[in-house]
């Protein structure tokens, strides 16, 4: 937007002049991108309170930006985050394990609305609370799109034990859209749906998870359920419960809330992974609950086109991912796990081969990057340079870089 502030990292370090963190605690509008690339080992939580933020972690040379050792908090509006990668861990010695998601959208009704986000080309990984949180009562216009959600930490200090999970939608999240994602071995949440919530859950491949893939939470609130789960390809490994449809929903759903509104449509289980005999679920969804579903959309998203089921996995493996064409040594052992039908959910980085060595780098910014957005030419200049680097790093077109 016209006078934002261009603010540039110059340094890996955890915080102080030129830090990643001390541009996403500044206020005011700005764009912050990047003369550095590597890994940046984070003391504590970085929490986004003041709005108007862009984060373009496109314009970092290879290997890109990868965040370690705590969570990114977004607690305001108007947050565009792209081209980063979070793996948060256990943290630093002593931390708490309940607090470490990778990245967490938190509001508050009255005092901290959380709306017009976009979440695009981030991997999202190594979380022993949630992967991903979009957590409160005052959370609107969400975009989830073309990321990586991937091997939660399962056995990593969490009080309840057994954890591991991808993406928690709370109740009542409102015009939210999670498309073209890939959830990747995580036990549970790949995502789950809580009453009340409004949206579009579209196109994402669900790999190797253990109890749940996309479920939908029972229960009732003051909205009414109004949701589209279509398009979605699950493929289960040995590692997933026997006999879990690519969609689960339970029966009281719509008992509890009966005027939920629930479609369901091209969501396909792809078993080639899975060897046990009887394991791979089979047939449709109980009678009473297909009785029960919407016959048209409650929710739709006309920036996405919508792609068969069958068609997503290579659509995902070509595209989610904080850089897809350029992938980070993380990012590729993953991907690679789904490619083959080896990955599996883990208890930390160890089980995975261990955290690789990533070398850092620098770049100068080219004369597309001012120092203020003074007016609509620069804008419109930036606009076309980032929409070119994500190119360049294998994004797909989106609203706000079309196909040409």
């Amino acid at each position: 937007m016209p006078g934002a502030r261009v603010l540039r990292v110059t340094t890996l370090a955890d915080d102080g002049a030129g830090s990643l963190r001390e541009a996403l605690m500044a206020r005011g509008p700005r764009v912050v991108v990047f003369e550095v690339a590597g890994t940046i080992n984070l003391a504590s939580r970085i929490e986004v309170r003041s709005p108007g933020l862009t984060i373009a972690g496109q314009t970092a040379p290879d290997p890109g930006i990868l965040l370690r050792g705590a969570p990114l908090v977004i607690r305001t509006s108007d947050v565009r985050l792209e081209h980063l990668a979070i793996y948060p861990g256990t943290g630093p010695e002593g931390a708490d394990a309940r607090a470490i998601d990778a990245l967490a959208l938190i509001s508050r009704a009255g005092r901290q609305e959380v709306r017009r986000v976009v979440l695009r080309n981030l991997t999202l990984a190594h979380a022993t609370d949630e992967n991903l949180s979009f957590a409160g009562d005052a959370i609107s216009a969400i975009r989830l799109e073309s990321s990586l959600i991937a091997k939660g930490l399962q056995e990593a200090g969490h009080p309840k034990g057994l954890h591991s999970m991808g993406l928690l939608i709370y109740p009542n999240v409102q015009d939210m859209t999670v498309v073209g994602n890939a959830f990747v071995n995580n036990d549970r949440r790949n995502p789950v749906v809580n009453p009340g919530v409004h949206g579009v859950i579209a196109n994402n491949l669900v790999f190797g998870h253990g109890r749940n893939s996309i479920h939908v939470q029972r229960g009732a609130t003051a909205r009414d359920l109004e949701a589209a789960i279509f398009g979605n390809l699950v493929q289960p490994t040995n590692q997933t419960n026997c006999r879990i449809e690519a969609v689960q929903v339970p029966l009281r759903v719509f008992q509890q809330a009966p005027g939920a509104q629930l479609y369901l449509n091209d969501n396909l289980l792809d078993g080639r992974f899975v060897t046990r005999p009887g394991c791979v679920a089979e047939g449709p969804l109980p009678e009473n609950v297909r009785a029960r579903l919407a016959r048209t959309p409650p929710a739709a998203d006309p920036e996405w086109t919508t792609l068969p089921a069958s068609a997503v996995p290579e659509f995902v493996l070509r595209h989610a991912g904080a850089r897809p064409a350029a992938r980070n040594p993380m990012d590729a052992r993953i991907m690679l796990g789904v490619q083959d039908g080896s990955g599996r959910i883990i208890n930390s980085a160890d089980d995975d081969g261990g955290w690789p060595v990533i070398s850092g780098a620098t770049r100068s910014l080219p004369s597309e990057v001012p120092q203020r957005l003074a007016g609509p030419a620069d804008v419109e200049r930036l606009a076309a340079w980032l929409c070119a680097s994500h190119r360049g790093l294998g994004g797909p077109s989106n609203g706000d870089c079309p196909a040409r």
